[in-house]
């Protein structure tokens, strides 16, 4: 039995292929400076505005 190069390639592709990029597009988004301290004052500062 053979494989045909469509399937070949279905069986080695990433199923969460899309994910991966959607990911990779958010990597640069955040400055070098940003800090979990001040993103975590940020988000509170916007909750309490709600």
């Amino acid at each position: 039995m053979s494989i045909t190069a469509t399937e070949l390639k279905t069986n080695l592709s990433n199923p969460f292929q899309e994910r991966v990029d959607i990911a990779k597009s958010l990597f640069g988004i955040f400055p070098n400076d940003a800090s979990l301290e001040q993103a975590k004052e940020e988000r509170l500062l916007k909750n309490r505005r709600k």
